[in-house]
């Protein structure tokens, strides 16, 4: 469609990338918008977008760490995020993916993951069905800076 369009044109922007990204992850083929994303993180390494996409197809394939590893990046990442629309569900069933919110919220009580995972759940946070029973998460900063990453568990380098 226009996505892939975009990406014709203007194969170096790295925000066609991310939304086709997104679009492949609401039509359930994560390892596609894994794809994507990656390839917006060549072209800039400091995508949070595209940082925050990985992460969500890390938590629709289950593996809440990786996901939390990757919104840990978000949170030293330079360049300011603007707020990408999130897939419905990550195109999963509204149950996996409150299964998966559940899961995510126990990383929130870690003194390793707690920032990142706690971001991660205010972001998706009203994105499934039924989600308003996970319990608001507390607010975080968006600006949160390297500190925040180092606190997190990550280095600075999103390499």
């Amino acid at each position: 469609g226009n996505v892939r369009e975009a990406i014709k044109v203007d194969v170096s922007s790295p925000e066609a990338y991310v939304k086709l990204g997104n679009l492949l992850l609401g039509e359930v083929k994560p390892a596609e918008a894994k794809e994507q994303f990656q390839e917006a993180l060549q072209r800039t390494p400091q995508n949070c977008r595209a940082l925050e996409g990985l992460g969500d197809v890390e938590l629709a394939m289950s593996d809440i760490l990786a996901s939390i590893a990757q919104y840990a990046k978000v949170a030293g990442a330079k360049e300011a995020c603007i707020e990408e629309p999130v897939p419905l569900n990550l195109g999963l069933s509204p149950v996996e993916l409150n299964t998966r919110l559940k899961t995510l919220g126990e990383y929130t009580a870690s003194a390793k993951w707690k920032l990142a995972a706690t971001y991660e759940r205010f972001r998706l946070d009203g994105h499934a069905l039924g989600s308003e029973e996970l319990g608001a998460p507390e607010t975080v900063n968006r600006q949160l800076g390297g500190e925040a990453s180092k606190r997190a568990g990550e280095s600075q380098s999103c390499n």
